[in-house]
């Protein structure tokens, strides 16, 4: 019973802690936008945010880059 309960909680938890992390992301950049200034439902607000979710991704993408460098690398083994 529990072999067949465990993997199926771990989903579950580790599907909370992805969409727990997005709806932080999204309020923390709302809130960013919003003390620099920017009215919510404008163009720059709109654009603000869509700025620090690229700004995100790129810095995600450089970190996975080069995590996998150092792991492809003879000298870590």
């Amino acid at each position: 019973m529990l072999s067949r309960l465990l993997p199926r909680l771990l989903v579950a938890f580790a599907l909370a802690l992805t969409l727990g992390a997005c709806a932080t992301n999204a309020q923390r950049d709302s809130e960013r936008c919003a003390a620099r200034g920017l009215e919510p439902n404008s163009d720059a607000y709109k654009n603000c945010l869509v700025d620090l979710e690229s700004e995100r991704r790129s810095r995600m993408e450089t970190r996975h880059r080069d995590f996998l460098e150092r792991s492809a690398s003879p000298l870590n083994r």
